[in-house]
């Protein structure tokens, strides 16, 4: 029975995980940041890795090779990579946990679009990236109700496209 109830904490745990990323990406999308800083442990580092020179030749996010540090750098580098933008939306698959006590590791691919103006949908960026998170539990429950934080993040930028135009 025991292997039982420890596989069904498991489950918990990873669900628990998996809401915390979800929730992550909504508050993104919708800009709420003061929110999404809490989601975040206080030493946080957020790692962007990109193969260009650091601009978009799409017209889009302007991602530099860069690590930023807490919660409150990282929301507000957020706030300035989307302001290009009025609508956004990010679809995450292939997410996946690997959890190790009060620790755990988390990858998963995530594309992201970015609408400047939503009468003209059809005009768009999009970007592929691959995410990479370290997770702990500590503090006080965060926007989704568990106690795990993002400790590490480092996005991997694969490829993007734009209607945008030149």
């Amino acid at each position: 029975m025991e292997t039982q109830d420890q596989s069904r904490s498991h489950l918990r745990e990873q669900f628990a995980l998996y809401k915390h990323i979800q929730v992550y990406h909504w508050l993104a999308d919708t800009w709420n940041w003061n929110e999404m800083a809490k989601l975040f442990s206080e030493d946080t580092e957020y790692e962007f890795e990109t193969a260009e020179s650091g601009e978009s030749r799409a017209g889009g996010v302007q991602l530099q090779n860069q690590t930023i540090r807490g919660p409150d750098a990282v929301v507000t580098t957020f706030d300035g990579l989307v302001k290009p933008f009025k609508k956004a939306q990010h679809v995450i698959v292939n997410t996946n946990f690997d959890i190790s006590g009060e620790t755990a590791t988390g990858t998963a691919n995530i594309v992201f679009w970015g609408v400047p103006d939503p009468t003209k949908p059809h005009l768009h960026y999009s970007m592929g990236s691959r995410y990479y998170w370290k997770f702990r539990k500590e503090g006080s429950p965060s926007p989704t109700g568990s106690t795990w934080k993002t400790a590490y993040t480092k996005v991997e930028k694969i490829w993007e496209h734009s209607t945008l135009g030149p």
